[in-house]
């Protein structure tokens, strides 16, 4: 699909305002203002960045002139943030009575971490917690509903299942989204994850090792995630860990980061992050997802398939292939990958030709579209360099 006038007028926009905000973060702004751009622009920015917040902040240090338009959307969306960020820590406290009182620890997952040490506020939409096993994340699960006014959001899965990570995900009506986690993908060995955990503010809730962690957020934003890969409030969150990490442990996740797929993205992201505060106008070579995030934001509706692959396009490289090859993910899969369904259970190599052959075409049908709008955007990034 190609972009529209208001579609493509709104990208344009939204990557100069990009741009800038780098700047900002990076501390080479100095007291400039940023480019024109109307309420609109700044609140698709702020929502597909997430970085109101801490952006306001920046702003206010360095008193940095904003329109009174923009500064109105900047305090109106560093408001909500502030309110989700005050709810996962209320949440904190409602979760440590209850593993207290069962004498548990859980890890506080991403941007949980910060609330939990007690960091400057950044958005969350909600609060992933690790538990040693999956019968501890049941019975946790148990206490929020019976204890604390929790309400399960579909069903959890078996226990024994061998693709499931956590378990169906627990809210009130008046806070955000809890999920129980007993493994985290791609990260390894569940009982390995709890080497090197150190408590936080929090009793009875903990992090991951600064290695771990830093390596956990370069996953989740560019393999899990890949519509957030470079969104300013995940670089936040990394330039932090990466700032609790030790020259080794630096060492650690960038060997990680070299042995993956994924290399030369993850790279990209690590990079970006590490610009932060670096005082230079920092090089941006993650402006093509931010491209998508706002031309999405602005109305583009091409189809779920057509996102992933257009994600995938956007980076060149071996990224699409990877749509077909990776193990997990991937529209071929790996013949030993083992699912949980009727299928997978009794014919595990029927099962998984039945994957490729629905995933594949819906991968090859999106794939026109996916193009077109990539050749659009690629016009937009461009020029924006």
């Amino acid at each position: 699909m190609s972009l529209s006038p208001a579609v493509h007028a709104a990208v344009e926009q939204g990557l100069r305002l990009r741009a800038w905000t780098l700047c900002v973060f990076a501390g080479a702004a100095g007291a400039a203002p940023p480019p024109e751009a109307d309420a609109a622009a700044w609140e698709r920015l702020l929502r597909t960045e997430r970085c109101a917040l801490p952006l306001r902040s920046r702003v206010a240090a360095a008193a940095i002139p904003l329109p009174a338009a923009a500064l109105r959307v900047l305090e109106r969306e560093a408001g909500l943030e502030t309110k989700r960020f005050l709810s996962v820590c209320a949440q904190l406290r409602v979760v440590s009575r209850l593993l207290r009182a069962r004498h548990l620890s859980a890890v506080a997952l991403k941007g949980g971490v910060g609330a939990a040490l007690g960091d400057a506020p950044v958005d969350v939409a909600d609060l992933d917690l690790l538990l040693p096993t999956p019968e501890a994340a049941l019975e946790v699960a148990r206490a929020l509903e019976s204890e604390a006014g929790y309400y399960a959001v579909g069903q959890d899965p078996p226990l024994d299942s061998m693709a499931a990570h956590h378990l169906a995900a627990r809210i009130t009506d008046s806070a955000l989204l809890v999920e129980l986690h007993f493994a985290i993908p791609r990260l390894g060995d569940r009982a390995a994850l709890w080497t090197g955990t150190k408590p936080t503010s929090v009793a009875a809730v903990q992090q991951l090792s600064p290695e771990v962690h830093a390596w956990h957020l370069l996953v989740h934003s560019v393999l899990q995630h890949p519509d957030r890969r470079g969104q300013v409030r995940e670089l936040i969150l990394l330039r932090r860990a990466i700032d609790a990490c030790s020259p080794a442990q630096r060492g650690e996740v960038r060997r990680r980061m070299a042995q993956s797929s994924a290399a030369r993205v993850l790279a990209d992201v690590w990079d970006m992050a590490e610009g932060l505060d670096s005082g230079q106008a920092p090089a941006d070579p993650l402006r093509p997802s931010a491209a998508v995030r706002l031309a999405l934001a602005a109305g583009a509706r091409p189809g779920p398939m057509a996102v992933r692959s257009l994600l995938a396009l956007v980076h060149g490289g071996h990224e699409y292939a990877r749509l077909w090859r990776d193990p997990r993910s991937g529209a071929l899969h790996s013949p030993g990958f083992r699912g949980d369904t009727w299928l997978d259970r009794r014919a595990p190599r029927l099962a998984w030709a039945a994957r490729v052959v629905a995933r594949g075409a819906g991968l090859a049908a999106a794939y026109p579209a996916a193009a077109r709008m990539h050749r659009a955007l690629r016009s937009l990034v461009d020029a924006a360099e």
